[in-house]
């Protein structure tokens, strides 16, 4: 029987309709390409300093839909941003009267000092309404609801779902309702971004998803769109909400749990990079002690294809010093591919699914462990190890990329079997190395699934289509071109062992050196190196048995610490990033701005010197290093005006370096430097 309508749905409904109806014979905008939407402008804020790895100014509008405390959070950092960049904020609506997220108990889930909405129609509705109060807004960024892994019980969610059962009575059940949570973000997503086609003034808007990455988001026991937004239709990119390492967001290894800035954002942004259309990705840098930016945003530089990056949080109303430093490294660093100074390991990555948000928070175990424990030994000897979707397995030639993948099933189970044929194919054609790690059974290898017809745990067909037994011997196993490592044992319990990183890192290395000995993988330091051009980016880990200074030869110019000192043959200690440039790998023809603490666009030379903007609003001195080829005759700083600016400078001849320091203009500032030629 069903229940009779209240006064406040059937208002909300009207709302809905009058939003419908308004939207009749409107035609649906087409979709708008990344480099259009990269190529936006707004006359009004043509004088606004640029974002770097953003072609600013461009107006970006945040919808939240989260309507909490978060939401609110995110407005008033966004709103900050906004007087800056131009960034405009829609605020959250006063008050959610919709239907929210339930506890079994029939509690509301709260996140902060609201609770969390239930991201059905009503809830899309409401998002795109709030478009047309910002009709100049260029794109959309639309801050994604989460739900929890505690809701799924109220009487609204269980109208939604075909035969609801308790979560909590059976995995099966737990599984159902977690999957069906997950479609009803994706189908918010279609709803809101479908609204805002129709709602917004421009058919040129763009409308990106803010969000967080399946492993982030099963850490903190929520479900995001995950990858079945990368499907999504109107979307035309993603802002990747990185994670806060922080002591509520901790991971084990080796026996210590701790939070681990650089290792966390490496994985999160190499699972954004490797969604479809990564290009369109901005990574969102979130709010972080220095030294902990620093490791964060090292680990985001060392990311060939990251190309545009959002700041957060500011200190007061004003950019960080370090999202100035930052902001040059990304656009300097753009134009130099990487490449791993100390070894050429292979390409490798780690799969994992959106299922492992289905898993968490449930009453039966399911730890982060289970893939952590895999990526972290080779984080930590210095093989950039990314985070693969499995979902785009069955992308044609997706996998051609990769040499290595390690997996294993305790910690997710495939939503599907498509990924068996491809990575068979993986496997015999291109000669690819599985290392999969059985693990402990459990609970969810019960669910009623696609392996559950005819095999016990889902890793049985793919083994049995392998020709390798369901339950191999731990060992190489030979697959056409290729080789599976069958490894009894389970991530989640070596996890606590002090020594469980060198378990897996020799298992790693052996397979490559039964494969291909070479005696230079064991004589390459254990450190993240990679060179773009001049810069060298280095991440020296802590959590080896055997700890040493990471050494450069040399003289450098380092980056990082205050007013970019010289420094001879510098040594990084454990646990720390730098960034460098070396001085002895310029030609003596070189002229170019090897470090500032804001960006530089418009760089031009001739033969009278060179020219440079440093695009940067601060009440802070600027700062600059440029390496030149003769000593300068004349310098001067200019504001967009016209109006010389005061300038100090010191000319290091001995590395050929003139240091600037000066007061920023109110937008912008033009340097110009004419040489003085030898005689």
């Amino acid at each position: 029987m069903k229940q009779p309508l209240h006064m406040r749905e059937v208002f909300l409904l009207l709302i809905s309709a009058v939003l419908l109806f308004a939207s009749c014979g409107k035609k649906e905008a087409p979709p708008v390409s990344s480099r259009e939407l990269r190529a936006a402008r707004v006359g009004s804020f043509a004088e606004i300093p640029p974002v770097p790895g953003i072609d600013w100014p461009l107006e970006l509008t945040v919808v939240p839909a989260r309507l909490g405390a978060d939401a609110g959070h995110l407005a008033r950092a966004w709103s900050s941003v906004a007087e800056k960049v131009g960034l405009e904020v829609a605020a959250p609506a006063r008050g959610w009267s919709g239907a929210v997220q339930r506890d079994s108990s029939g509690r509301p889930v709260f996140a902060g000092e609201n609770p969390l909405p239930l991201p059905d129609s009503l809830l899309a509705v409401a998002t795109a309404a709030q478009v047309t109060r910002y009709p100049d807004a260029d794109a959309f960024v639309l801050d994604s609801p989460v739900f929890s892994a505690l809701a799924g019980y109220s009487r609204e969610f269980r109208a939604l779902i075909r035969d609801w059962k308790n979560p909590a009575d059976s995995t099966g059940a737990w599984w159902h309702v977690a999957c069906f949570k997950q479609q009803l973000l994706v189908r918010w997503l279609r709803q809101a971004a479908a609204q805002i086609r129709t709602s917004a003034s421009s058919d040129s808007a763009g409308i990106l998803l803010r969000a967080t990455d399946p492993l982030s988001a099963a850490g903190e026991n929520v479900i995001v769109p995950g990858y079945a937004a990368a499907s999504a239709a109107s979307l035309d990119g993603f802002v990747a909400a990185l994670p806060v390492p922080d002591e509520a967001r901790r991971w084990n290894y080796q026996g210590v749990m701790r939070a681990r800035p650089f290792e966390q954002t490496f994985l999160s942004a190499s699972w954004w990079l490797n969604l479809p259309g990564s290009a369109s990705v901005w990574l969102e840098l979130p709010a972080l002690s220095e030294k902990d930016f620093w490791h964060a945003a090292t680990a985001l530089l060392m990311q060939p294809a990251a190309k545009n990056f959002l700041p957060f949080r500011l200190t007061g109303n004003r950019l960080s010093p370090q999202w100035g430093v930052f902001s040059f490294l990304a656009k300097q660093l753009a134009s130099h591919p990487a490449r791993l100074v100390e070894y050429p390991w292979p390409r490798s990555g780690v799969l994992i699914s959106d299922t492992y948000m289905w898993m968490r928070g449930a009453p039966w175990r399911c730890d982060l462990e289970s893939l952590t424990q895999l990526a972290l030994p080779l984080l930590n000897h210095g093989v950039p190890v990314e985070l693969v979707p499995i979902e785009r397995l069955q992308e044609p030639h997706f996998l051609d990329r990769y040499q290595v993948l390690l997996t294993s099933f305790e910690g997710y189970r495939p939503a599907s079997g498509s990924f068996q044929r491809p990575l068979e194919r993986w496997l015999r054609s291109r000669g690819g190395i599985l290392i999969f790690y059985l693990g402990v059974t459990g609970p969810f290898d019960e669910v009623n699934a696609w392996w559950s017809k005819d095999f016990d745990r889902p890793h049985e067909p793919l083994f049995q289509r392998l020709g390798i037994g369901l339950y191999p011997e731990s060992g190489l196993h030979k697959i056409g071109r290729g080789i599976v490592y069958a490894e009894v044992s389970s991530p989640r319990e070596l996890a606590p062992m002090p020594n469980s990183g060198d378990i897996i890192w020799n298992t790693f290395l052996g397979i490559l050196d039964f494969l291909q000995p070479d005696s230079a993988r064991e004589k390459a330091r254990p450190a993240i190196a990679i060179q773009r051009g001049p810069y060298y980016l280095v991440w020296n880990p802590e959590e080896l048995a055997k700890r040493h200074n990471y050494a450069l030869d040399g003289n450098w110019l380092d980056v990082l610490a205050p007013n970019f000192p010289l420094v001879a043959d510098p040594e990084i200690p454990p646990g720390e990033a730098g960034i460098f440039v070396n001085l002895d790998s310029l030609s003596a023809d070189t002229a170019f701005v090897c470090a500032a603490s804001a960006p530089v666009a418009s760089f031009a030379r001739d033969s009278l010197g060179i020219a440079f903007e440093l695009r940067w609003a601060t009440s802070l001195p600027v700062q600059a290093v440029v390496r030149l080829p003769h000593r300068p005759a004349d310098v001067t700083a200019r504001s967009t005006g016209g109006e010389e600016l005061p300038l100090e400078q010191n000319w290091d001849g001995a590395f050929q370096l003139l240091r600037l320091r000066f007061l920023p203009a109110a937008n912008r500032t033009r340097i110009r430097i004419h040489f003085r030629h030898p005689s």
